[in-house]
């Protein structure tokens, strides 16, 4: 056989040397040959013979390149993956994680194989979630399950949580012990939140509908105690005591009358007037009447920079949301603190998750308002947008605070974000659409009340209480009204007269013979009367209803003489109009 130069002369260099009896070269290899050399003397003789062994190594460089390929897709397909792998080695107890395991795990980039007891302390789980992880895994080894599989909570650097997902599956023995655990862990944060924001949004749907419902009766109540009361102030104005007393009742009604617009707000059915309003105005104006009543610990940092941008809804109901947040932070800060407050812009290029639902893309104002205070237990954020929910002590607070912010904010169609730290603060993130520069406002200028030229109008409400409240003020306004507690009555009356009436006044909610039905029978007669609704609930379907069947105008509850008679004059202007009421 031919041997290579450098071999020759490594055999040569041994003679010369006299070395040991015998010596082995470093193998040698060309191509698919591996070369081995033995140089041996005998004796103490000057004979010498050299030994040369040829192998074919094909198979087994084969096997090596095909083994260096799959590691090497093995190791860009780890890479290049969103989620992260990892393998425990029980037998050895160590453990292989991926980089991008590690990041998701919420530890520092490291080695990627370590004892598992190293991972185990590294990794820093939610303490709600370590004992029901341990568990799965148990029993997993046992032979309880399919799969290794969990949704868990990581808690990251900054001090949040993520949500990831961790799937594993188990090679066994003979014996069915197992021996090796694998799998991967990915990142569902995202998903988790979206879902939440959807189970929170229809949670509140639901107790939105359930507090409209309550308003309503809440609201015929009120009716009678305010109604009543504004005629009974009338007749009492030479005594004063009576007066006194019945300020107070009034006092109370009032009261009553904002709790509910409260409970509308946040099921989403106060009736308001939409406009483009001025946030950061609205948010300097709020700071500035609540300066004087700060604690003299509290500081305020503010930020402005969102300039004229404006946000269609109502400045009272903004207002409302500023005062409310604002309280909120400066009762969280019982010894003193920081009060940030601030308006800026921001584009949202994709779908943004929050705390009361998902936000389509677009230009949104941001409000944030933050304490430096006690935070808000994580086991309580979910429920912090509940009504009647809070956490201050008994007469600090009604917890319809947050739950209004919810309310308008959601009509508004914007949300709200909640990022807390228990004992070190909270922020409360408020989305709002940008829709410009906001109009121009003018002056309010009070007029006196319309009065009636003696029409004649069918009053129908199923309170009897609230029957004789609207006729009498009626009559006070001008009008001869004729009321009915029973809807039913009073379709049979207005079929059997329809020419009598000038205009109808109807509640909405009502049992047997509802406003929308009341509006339908009384249209298919007189196609041309005004008709004006009274509700509890503005929004509700009912109203939509009653809207589709003719209504020219809506009342609210509890029913001020004011409002009654501008609507009631509206619509009998529209009326003697050449084209008929709208």
């Amino acid at each position: 056989m031919t041997t290579s130069p450098s071999l020759d002369q490594a055999l040569a260099d041994a003679l010369r040397r006299n070395e040991a009896l015998a010596h082995r070269n470093e193998s040698l290899s060309r191509e698919n040959v591996r070369l081995a050399a033995e140089l041996a003397r005998l004796g103490e003789s000057e004979r010498h013979f050299r030994t040369i062994v040829s192998t074919d190594i094909a198979d087994r460089k084969k096997v090596e390149e095909e083994l260096r390929a799959a590691e090497e897709r093995f190791a860009l397909a780890v890479a290049g993956s969103n989620d992260g792998i990892w393998e425990w080695d029980i037998e050895t107890n160590r453990m292989f994680m991926s980089e991008r395991a590690q990041a998701l795990f919420g530890v520092e980039i490291g080695p990627t194989i370590r004892p598992r007891a190293e991972w185990r302390s590294a990794i820093p789980l939610h303490p709600d979630d370590v004992e029901s992880q341990i568990d799965m895994v148990d029993a997993y080894l046992l032979g309880d399950g399919q799969s290794y599989e969990g949704e868990w909570r990581i808690r990251q650097p900054d001090g949040s949580y993520r949500w990831v997902r961790i799937l594993g599956l188990c090679v066994r023995n003979a014996s069915g012990r197992g021996t090796r655990l694998a799998g991967s862990v990915s990142d569902i944060d995202a998903r988790k939140r979206a879902e939440g924001a959807l189970r929170q949004s229809q949670r509140m749907e639901a107790i939105g509908t359930l507090a409209g419902g309550i308003a309503h009766d809440f609201n015929n109540i009120l009716g009678v105690i305010l109604g009543f009361g504004e005629m009974l102030a009338q007749k009492t104005k030479r005594n004063p005591g009576a007066t006194r007393d019945l300020s107070y009742i009034m006092a109370a009604g009032e009261r009553g009358r904002s709790l509910v617009e409260r409970i509308l707000a946040f099921s989403g059915a106060a009736c308001v007037e939409k406009s483009p309003v001025n946030v950061e105005r609205i948010c300097q104006e709020t700071m500035a009447l609540l300066s004087s009543t700060l604690p003299g610990s509290v500081r305020v940092a503010e930020h402005f920079d969102a300039g004229s941008a404006s946000t269609l809804g109502d400045a009272t109901q903004v207002h409302q949301v500023v005062m409310n947040l604002v309280t909120n932070a400066i009762h969280a800060m019982p010894a003193g603190g920081v009060l940030t407050v601030g308006c800026d812009l921001h584009q949202l290029h994709g779908e943004h998750d929050v705390a009361t639902g998902t936000l389509p893309a677009g230009r949104y104002i941001q409000l944030k308002v933050g304490d430096s205070g006690t935070g808000i237990p994580a086991h309580i954020v979910s429920r912090i947008f509940d009504p009647f929910f809070t956490t201050k002590e008994q007469g600090v607070g009604t917890g319809l605070g947050l739950s209004l912010v919810h309310g308008i904010v959601r009509e508004m169609g914007g949300g709200v974000e909640v990022e807390t730290t228990h004992g070190k603060g909270s922020t409360f993130t408020v989305w709002l659409p940008d829709v410009g520069v906001e109009a121009t406002r003018l002056p309010e200028v009070r007029t006196a009340l319309p009065r009636g030229q003696q029409q004649r109008i069918l009053v129908v409400d199923d309170e009897p209480a609230l029957v004789h409240l609207a006729t009498g003020t009626l009559a006070t306004l001008g009008y001869r009204p004729l009321g009915f507690s029973s809807s039913l009555e009073a379709v049979a009356r207005f079929e059997a007269t329809p020419t009598e009436f000038d205009a109808v006044l109807t509640d909405e909610r009502m049992p047997l013979m509802a406003g929308a039905d009341v509006i339908a029978a009384v249209r298919a007669l007189r196609p041309d009367i005004p008709i004006v609704l009274v509700t509890g609930d503005p929004s509700g379907p009912g109203v939509r209803r009653a809207m589709d069947a003719g209504a020219n105008a809506i009342v609210g509850k509890p029913v001020a003489a004011r409002d009654l008679a501008r609507a009631m004059a509206d619509a009998l202007a529209a009326q003697a109009r050449p084209d008929g009421p709208a």
